[in-house]
């Protein structure tokens, strides 16, 4: 499940790492551009975001690198001092580094790195800092998302679901379709352990024309029905075996993979 939120977050990342940075730095960069870095021969994985960008009141340009996190990881600290030293090595500018934790509550992650004389910071945001309704105002359906990760302020999942929808409405467009956005938020309701609520005004979003088969619910029925096939051909060997009386029952389960008392309640069923 990691992966599918993780995956939505670098999807629509360009759309919205301006807004959850201008969250920590206080101001919008005049100018953003796109940096490489090559880290294959020198790291496991690529930084999540990074961008040079250029502050309004200063004109001076820098390094934004910024790592969402789900889960308070003590290592965390290792990491992004690590990639500082890379970074800066590759590109010799001032770099400002952000962990954005989306997890519930307020991340207890060390952001500071003290040994003797040297000393090692970045800013660390938790996500539910921010109420749910300053994400539920935004125009953008990639930023409307954040809106089931921010804090709920007492608010019931439901009521809070039913608002993105219906602001979702509004926003969505050709390159950001319903479906599509419907099945990002099933993600993040599922990742905020909202699935219930959102099974409950299920129904209300098909008429968006989702289709079913991209959803999680559906993918969940759909191994839950084929577990109860496979479960289904289990019996059925069971019960044939049983009706040959060849075997005893220990050997019927032995072959099934199941309990002698499983067995010998089929047959008891089955009248046997």
């Amino acid at each position: 499940m990691a992966n599918d939120y993780d995956k939505i977050f670098k999807e629509n990342f360009e759309a919205i790492y301006l807004k959850l940075s201008e969250k920590v730095m206080n101001f919008k960069p005049i100018k953003v551009e796109n940096v490489k870095l090559d880290l294959h021969r020198t790291i496991e994985r690529q930084p999540d975001f990074l961008k040079k960008v250029k502050h309004p009141e200063t004109g001076k340009v820098f390094l934004l690198h910024i790592e969402i996190q789900s889960t308070d990881n003590q290592e965390m600290v290792y990491r992004m001092n690590e990639y500082y030293g890379l970074i800066l090595r590759s590109f010799k500018l001032n770099i400002k580094q952000m962990v954005i934790y989306v997890g519930e509550g307020e991340s207890k992650m060390q952001n500071v790195l003290e040994d003797g004389p040297n000393r090692f910071e970045y800013e660390l945001y938790s996500i539910q800092r921010s109420s749910y309704r300053a994400f539920l105002e935004s125009e953008s359906p990639e930023e409307l998302l954040l809106a089931i990760l921010g804090n709920p302020e007492n608010e019931s999942p439901t009521s809070i679901l039913k608002k993105i929808i219906n602001k979702a409405k509004n926003v969505v467009n050709e390159t950001f379709s319903m479906e599509k956005f419907v099945v990002q938020l099933e993600a993040f309701a599922k990742f905020r352990n909202y699935i219930e609520p959102f099974k409950l005004i299920y129904q209300k979003m098909m008429p968006f024309e989702i289709k079913p088969q991209d959803t999680f619910l559906y993918k969940m029925g759909q191994e839950s029905g084929e577990k109860r096939g496979e479960k289904n051909k289990q019996d059925d060997m069971i019960l044939a075996l049983l009706k040959k009386g060849k075997l005893s029952l220990g050997d019927i389960a032995e072959a099934a993979g199941v309990s002698v008392a499983y067995v010998n309640r089929l047959k008891k069923k089955a009248g046997i």
